[in-house]
């Protein structure tokens, strides 16, 4: 019996020295199998955070490119509103206020006319009158820009002094009258 007792402890022990053997193998195969799920899942993410790279690369490119076209277009929408615009001056002239209005991107010409229509001067007054106001046609053209350093404003006076005073409008009308009329 004592030799039964001695070959079931070695059967035993064999069987636990197989079973530790069998699971170290398992263990180990396990240990291999999660190290590979741990290499993929490692590439993967690698993966992805390239393609979050380049996605965030591009939709930085296109929040630019949308920047700059909403500024260009603001910017022509300003400019275009500047130049349909119609702005509004007051002459003073011999104690009278004159309203007038002009374009933003108005002439010279235009802005003698304005005076003549509002004084009913004849043109070669006006333009003898206005000569020395160019600038002033000018500032008012380059509302905000600050070229001139004097920007016009809606509603601005702009005061016209008569430069030559020894003319009257009537001498000034015969005169033109003689240059169109050779007869007299």
């Amino acid at each position: 019996m004592a030799t039964a007792r001695l070959l079931e402890i070695q059967v035993e022990d064999e069987l636990v020295e197989a079973v530790k053997a069998l699971s170290l193998e398992e263990l180990t195969v396990h240990e291999k199998n999660m190290k590979e799920e741990k290499n993929r899942i490692t590439e993967q993410m690698k993966v992805l955070a390239t393609h979050k790279k380049e996605l965030e690369r591009a939709n930085k490119e296109v929040n630019d490119k949308l920047k700059v076209k909403e500024r260009s277009e603001a910017a022509k929408a300003k400019t275009k509103a500047k130049t349909e615009r119609m702005y509004s001056y007051i002459f003073k002239w011999k104690g009278e206020e004159i309203p007038f209005q002009l374009a933003g991107r108005s002439t010279i010409t235009q802005f003698r006319m304005q005076f003549m229509i509002a004084t009913g001067m004849k043109e070669s007054k006006v333009k003898k009158l206005l000569f020395s106001h160019n600038e002033v046609v000018m500032r008012g053209r380059s509302e905000n820009t600050g070229k001139d350093g004097y920007d016009m404003k809606d509603g601005d006076v702009v005061e016209v002094e008569d430069l030559d005073d020894s003319v009257s409008e009537t001498e000034q009308d015969d005169e033109d009258a003689m240059v169109e009329d050779p007869d007299i």
